[in-house]
């Protein structure tokens, strides 16, 4: 019997390689979203920080209190500049996830068709292998 030979192992091998890539795209991106997030929480947590202190100041020196307001709207400025890096990101995220989603269902897609063409071999094999056994048979009892 005959070995079964996929013809179209190298296109599955290319998809294979496209969907390793896929996932370490989105392992990047992963990575890149989740350091943005923990930067806004830090911006986001100093800022409450500042405004705190601010807020229990006791004399009111006006040199001081412009220094904090202008420090205060810097951070406000960070942590938005941040935020829509983040929403960037987020997005980025997505798309990739979905790019991976069609890379697997890709390589699903070329499995399930070898599988199939395997057992299709399979079976013609078997079928061959029955008739020569049945052809043996029949001309065992004619001799």
């Amino acid at each position: 019997m005959n070995k079964f030979h996929f013809r179209l192992e190298p296109v599955l091998r290319l998809r294979k390689h496209a969907r390793d890539e896929c996932r370490l795209q989105l392992a990047t991106a992963l990575e890149r979203e989740a350091g943005l997030s923990r930067g806004l929480a830090r911006v986001t947590n100093e800022l409450s920080v500042e405004r705190r202190s601010s807020a229990r100041l006791g004399a009111i020196d006006l040199a001081t209190l412009h220094d904090a307001q202008r420090y205060v709207a810097s951070l406000e400025a960070q942590r938005h500049a941040v935020e829509q890096q983040r929403v960037g990101a987020a997005r980025d995220v997505e798309r990739r996830q979905a790019e991976l989603s069609e890379a697997e269902r890709d390589v699903r897609q070329l499995e399930t068709l070898r599988q199939k063409q395997a057992d299709r071999s399979h079976a013609v094999g078997e079928a061959a292998a029955a008739r020569e056994l049945d052809e043996i048979a029949l001309f065992g009892r004619r001799a």
